[in-house]
Order: C-alpha cells, then sequence, then structure tokens
C-alpha cells in the first residue's frame, strides 16, 4: 500500500478489523455455525483476497474488503471495517474506518 515509489517498494503490514452485523436469531437459537456469519471464514478468505492483490491507498483496500465481504457473506447486513497501515515516520499507525449498509453509506472516519 503506497502512493510513493518507497512505499511501494516493499510490503507493508496492514491490519484489519471488523464488526459485521447480521440476523444471529437462528443461530442463537440453533448454536449452529452455519446458521451465522463464521467470522475464521471471513478472516481467511479476506487475508487472501487482500494477499492477492495490490493496493495504493488503504481507502482503496477498505472499500474493496467491504464489496468482498457483502459478496461472499450475503448474510451480513452492515460492516464497520477499520484498516490501519505502520510505515508512516513518527505515527504507531494510520488508517481509516468505513461503515457500510448494504442499502446505504453511513460513515468514514480518518485515524491519525
Amino acid at each position: 500500500i503506497g502512493i510513493t515509489k518507497e512505499e511501494r517498494s516493499f510490503t507493508q503490514k496492514v491490519s484489519l478489523s471488523f464488526k459485521i452485523a447480521t440476523d444471529f436469531k437462528k443461530s442463537a437459537n440453533s448454536k449452529d455455525i452455519n446458521d451465522t456469519v463464521n467470522y475464521v471464514t471471513v478472516a481467511n478468505e479476506v487475508k487472501s483476497f487482500v494477499e492477492e492483490r495490490t493496493w495504493t491507498l488503504v481507502e482503496e483496500l477498505s472499500e474493496n474488503v467491504v464489496s468482498f465481504v457483502f459478496e461472499h457473506f450475503p448474510t451480513t447486513t452492515t460492516i464497520a471495517l477499520t484498516s490501519f497501515k505502520f510505515c508512516v515516520p513518527d505515527t504507531s499507525a494510520v488508517g481509516v474506518t468505513i461503515v457500510r449498509n448494504r442499502d446505504a453509506l453511513w460513515a468514514d472516519l480518518i485515524d491519525v
């Protein structure tokens, strides 16, 4: 991830943190993992998706990850995703938080 040649010259570590909304009533009653969004599966599939591509902006990465989750996990209704990168001097990390609903844009936040 990066705009400058220097940033793009090496693979950068990123951190993604999700909050996924779905209807948990069915899985709460059945106690069956197949009746909910399996967070292990989401994490593994998103990791593969991110690693198989190159990204310029954290915002680009975030929007594409959210679209991927909506496409591959159809019971997901809302996603809050925070994406951080760790290569900006004099910071521990920088990143963005986006919240998306299948039907509407909610909010964009920048973490500095």
